[in-house]
């Protein structure tokens, strides 16, 4: 009986005899990584902004309006910077 690891094995053999299969499988593996990796950035980075919200609020309660101008410029930012990573093409 055939387990998975011997199938996979035997598409492993059979991929290894086209050329240029090899590489095409690695780069499909990085690009998958690199989307993990760019999506929990981005989500970190969401959070962020979400935290700079919370403070300006914070300090709008408290009639303290001097600062608010540049953290919304940094909460836009932020906000750009995460949309780009999420979004980011290929």
């Amino acid at each position: 009986m055939l387990t998975k690891e011997k199938v996979a094995d035997i598409f492993k053999s059979i991929v290894r005899i086209f050329p240029g299969m090899p590489s095409y499988q690695e780069r499909e593996g990085l690009r998958a990584q690199d989307k993990v990796i760019r999506t929990q950035l981005a989500s970190r980075l969401t959070e962020q902004v979400e935290r700079v919200g919370e403070i300006t609020a914070e300090l709008t309660n408290r009639a303290i309006l001097k600062p608010l101008a540049s953290l919304e410029r940094l909460a836009r930012k932020l906000m750009r910077l995460a949309d780009t990573l999420r979004f980011a093409s290929y």
